[in-house]
């Protein structure tokens, strides 16, 4: 599992956390998840500094496609794209 440091809007605020995943859609994932997050504006893996393009990602359109998708088949794709450079 690796860390991640993710920029994100809570509450109209820019925040910073620290999450932990075996990938970046998991991460993503959980994020989608958190009614409390607005939007996602950066992501970093700390181990290697490696971030992701995450401009323009809508999060309330995922979340209504979230609650169309199977979690075993949401696992089997986490694992197929893992180290992808661009999200959208």
């Amino acid at each position: 599992m690796d860390e991640y440091i993710v920029e994100v809007v809570i509450d109209n605020h820019r925040e910073t956390i620290k999450t932990f995943g075996s990938s970046v859609y998991s991460i993503i994932d959980n994020l989608i998840m958190m009614p409390s997050v607005e939007a996602i504006l950066s992501l970093k893996r700390v181990y290697d500094s490696k971030t992701w393009d995450v401009d323009g990602l809508d999060v309330e359109n995922m979340r209504e496609m979230r609650e169309e998708i199977d979690n075993d088949a949401l696992v089997e794709a986490f694992q197929s794209y893992a180290d992808e450079p661009t999200i959208h």
